[in-house]
């Protein structure tokens, strides 16, 4: 009986210990969690209308650009023996994605080739263990660029989670939901500007 415990209790902490130990790409990990239904039903945020006030008429056409331009691997996270890292290029694709996903949801159309440009690249992402030691806290901070009207502004959202990647998402989602709030943005999107 103490042999079988032991066995299961080698099998369960085994992958925990090693896992502990090395460099983790979370940039691999984010499609399963940048998702704007799961995200938005996790902290009940409501998608906005952002075709309801269009006067252009409707809403103007965009078209979210990566214009990352760091292909090497970021640490994020360096602490314990463990650290997280993510290569901004590959990551900011996922938040090219998202924010796709998140202005489609707004009720706004958005096209690659005819659509009116919007930038986006990193500015910081940041993991840290939080005081208790039981979970990580994120910050993420997002450029995001209207070319046209020459409007730069830096998004920031943060949160904590058991897991880190999911942090690092849940920090982007509240980024992008500050870009979608931003008054002058919205009017842009509606050409009330």
């Amino acid at each position: 009986m103490t042999r079988k415990i032991f066995f299961v209790a080698c099998c369960v902490l085994s992958p925990v210990i090693m896992g502990a130990c090395g460099s983790i790409n979370l940039g691999r990990h984010m499609d399963r969690v940048m998702n704007a239904k799961y995200l938005n039903n996790s902290f009940e945020t409501k998608p906005i209308d952002l075709a309801a006030a269009g006067q252009c008429p409707g809403t103007r056409v965009l078209n979210v650009v990566n214009t990352e331009t760091k292909k090497g691997e970021t640490i994020i996270y360096d602490a314990m023996g463990q650290k997280f890292f993510i290569i901004p290029y590959e990551f900011n694709q996922y938040v090219v994605k998202y924010m796709e996903e998140k202005l489609r949801e707004s009720k706004l159309t958005v096209d690659e080739t005819t659509g009116k440009e919007i930038d986006v690249s990193i500015e910081k992402i940041k993991v840290e263990l939080s005081a208790g030691g039981f979970a990580f806290w994120a910050w993420a901070e997002l450029k995001i660029s209207l070319a046209e009207i020459n409007y730069t502004q830096i998004y920031f959202g943060n949160e904590g989670s058991g897991a880190a990647n999911n942090a690092v998402a849940y920090a982007v989602h509240f980024a992008v939901q500050h870009f979608l709030e931003d008054p002058v943005v919205q009017k842009y999107f509606q050409c009330r500007n």
